[in-house]
């Protein structure tokens, strides 16, 4: 028999006799050993970066170690009298195994390993700290084992200050798209109106083809002192008014012919620059 089909039994084994259990968080006398949050890292968690084995079970001991980072630093943190706040970043979805569990076992921890991922910062007067535990490349050991690379960075106060100038010049550069959007809308706006009051110079004729302000098309049938019979034709949908006078491309919807009589003016000659 393969090697997968004994690490297969095995692990199903392990777990109907309950021997999994999850990590032991440190004890009070293992935190005053710790002088940093580097330490913490380096001499207590044991690794920067590492590819770590998960099951969906805590089958073997070693399944523990994917929860160890961020239970080590929660423990920290607390140790030293502060608050810690989990923040989720861009990382991508750690993958399952193919071994279906029940997800109402107790011991069925996938959520916990998911939960274990992201930026913690411990808000401390004194000792404070950041660090990012990600994860990345999961990948199968065997049917009922993934393995996924972590990564354990402190985060200094540097890189937080250069994080808040950039999420700043972000901030700032999308603001800036927006008033320079919202500039060439108002714009074009101004325009049409102008287009359209060049249009209305000359008197409306009968069989000229005509738009609205509020952005319908069609020809003129019947002209009295004040208002305009129009045979509608289309029609724009979502724009503001006068964007059948506008420099673009526009998409009109064809209506059934129908007939109208409206004020003189609301019309104006144009000249239409279809869409696809």
């Amino acid at each position: 028999m393969s090697i997968k089909y004994y690490t297969s039994i095995i692990s199903i084994i392990f777990t109907l006799i309950g021997c999994a259990s999850r990590p032991v968080s440190l004890s009070d006398a293992e935190l005053r050993n710790v002088t940093s949050i580097d330490y913490l890292i380096d001499e207590i968690i044991g690794f920067r970066e590492s590819d770590i084995e998960y099951r969906p079970f805590l089958t073997f001991p070693s399944d523990k170690d994917i929860l160890k980072p961020a239970l080590y630093i929660r423990n920290y943190c607390t140790y030293l009298g502060g608050k810690i706040n989990q923040s989720i970043v861009n990382l991508p979805n750690l993958e399952r195994t193919n071994v279906n569990f029940d997800s109402n076992d107790e011991n069925y921890i996938f959520d916990e390993i998911v939960q274990s991922f992201g930026r913690f910062e411990c808000k401390e007067e004194t000792n404070g700290f950041v660090v990012d535990i990600l994860h990345s490349g999961s990948y199968y050991v065997d049917e009922s084992a993934r393995k996924t690379r972590v990564s354990i960075n402190a985060i200094s106060k540097d890189q937080l200050l250069f994080e808040k100038l950039e999420d700043e010049n972000k901030r700032q550069r999308e603001l800036q798209y927006l008033k320079e959007s919202q500039r060439k809308r108002d714009l074009q706006i101004l325009v049409a109106k102008w287009l359209f009051s060049q249009g209305q110079e000359n008197e409306l004729f009968i069989g000229q083809e005509v738009c609205s302000i509020k952005n319908q098309i069609g020809f003129v049938e019947n002209i009295t002192e004040k208002k305009v019979k129009i045979l509608l034709f289309g029609y724009v949908k979502n724009e503001v008014d006068y964007a059948l006078f506008s420099d673009r491309k526009i998409y009109i919807n064809q209506l059934n012919q129908t007939y109208i009589w409206d004020d003189k003016n609301n019309w104006s000659n144009c000249k239409l620059k279809m869409g696809d």
